[in-house]
């Protein structure tokens, strides 16, 4: 799997502070995709042991509140075991770090996939350009945003000028943080 992208601290993609991992490949190619350069799934760079490693790293972070999964599409079916198991083991090592994902593929062909165990937030649904929106987490407006879980919506639209605001520990300290961004 390549990686078209990384982010150890992105409030775009996302609810709070993230760390955000683009993958590589597409063969959705929506008319207007705003990242046509990711289509290809020899662009970027391999997804080593050492990218990982810093991934991990950089999870692990208190201001951290997770991670998102775009690209490309994360649900190619020569990404989606290696996202899978990414997935997993960060659930299983950050429990309360939430997992964002996206995907160009409709709901109903992804909700009973086992990667939705591990994600919490998914954006689905091909990106349309007549339908191209200035939504919050996607791109057209007939996208969805929804609980992997129980696939129910996501209420988005509640969190739309909601600013981070965390607490950070500093040795014995702590202090306010407010990054003064949207999220």
């Amino acid at each position: 799997m390549n990686i078209c992208g990384y982010s150890s601290c992105d409030l775009a993609n996302g609810k709070g502070a993230r760390v955000s991992i683009f993958i590589s490949g597409c063969t959705l190619h929506c008319k207007g995709c705003f990242n046509v350069e990711s289509w290809n799934f020899d662009y970027g760079e391999k997804f080593t042991q050492e990218y990982k490693e810093k991934l991990f790293k950089d999870l692990s972070n208190s201001w951290i509140d997770g991670l998102s999964v775009l690209g490309g599409d994360p649900l190619e079916p020569q990404n989606i075991d290696e996202v899978t198991t990414l997935c997993k083991e960060i659930k299983e090592t950050f429990p309360n770090k939430t997992i964002w994902l996206w995907s160009g593929r409709k709901k109903e062909k992804i909700i009973d996939l086992p990667i939705m165990q591990y994600v919490d937030v998914v954006i689905s649904e091909p990106f349309i350009e007549k339908f191209k929106s200035s939504s919050k987490y996607f791109g057209s407006s007939n996208q969805k945003i929804w609980l992997a879980k129980t696939g129910v919506d996501y209420d988005y639209e509640n969190l739309y000028n909601i600013h981070a605001k965390k607490e950070v520990f500093v040795g014995e300290k702590t202090r306010g943080f407010d990054c003064g961004c949207e999220e």
